[in-house]
């Protein structure tokens, strides 16, 4: 049982001492498709509406109503997005005053 708990000990305190922090990234610092992913769904659903108009007829409705759906699903993700803090700049709150 000894030897058990020693090598339990000795890998707690091996993760303790060698887990790695992951790095905390602020909203700002992600690209813009990362913060405002409602945007990017908008932007793909261009590819099946405009695609729609190079292919054959027999492809048409199905890619309208592909790009019809990711239009519904990025206002969706609109509509429920909560706004990404803008970046402070230093003494802009102080001009104002």
């Amino acid at each position: 049982m000894q030897p058990r708990k020693a090598a339990v000990s000795a890998l707690e305190i091996h993760m303790s001492v060698h887990t790695p922090e992951l790095p905390s990234h602020s909203p700002t610092d992600l690209p813009w498709y990362r913060r405002e992913r409602w945007l990017a769904v908008q932007l793909a659903a261009l590819v099946p509406i405009l695609g729609a108009m190079l292919v054959p007829a027999t492809y048409r409705l199905s890619l309208c109503i592909l790009g019809g759906a990711l239009v519904a699903i990025g206002t969706l993700m609109l509509l429920r997005h909560k706004p990404a803090p803008h970046p402070s700049r230093h003494g802009a709150e102080s001009d104002r005053a």
